[in-house]
């Protein structure tokens, strides 16, 4: 049985428009990648839909761990995603 590589998603929500050519949060992206890869992650970018359970989105996605990034954290399936034992960190 082969076991997989960790898998760290990435949900990112970013009002300018720039999307991930943001010139402030590319670098913060690069560095999480930079050192997600250096320890042997594999990066998963999420959207999940705007009813959609995060926490869901993430355990069928075998997502072992979630950075979120620029997102309104008090926004329920956000909230939820935090609350819900799958480990989370959060960039504004």
């Amino acid at each position: 049985m082969t076991e997989h590589a960790p898998n760290l998603g990435i949900l990112y929500a970013e009002e300018s428009g720039r999307g991930l050519t943001h010139p402030f949060f590319v670098l913060i992206l690069d560095a999480i990648k930079e050192e997600a890869a250096s320890r042997g992650y594999d990066i998963t970018f999420m959207h999940p839909g705007a009813d959609e359970d995060c926490a869901e989105h993430c355990r069928r996605g075998g997502i072992d761990g979630v950075c979120m990034v620029c997102l309104d954290f008090r926004a329920p399936q956000f909230k939820a995603l935090a609350e819900s034992g799958i480990p989370c960190v959060t960039i504004d």
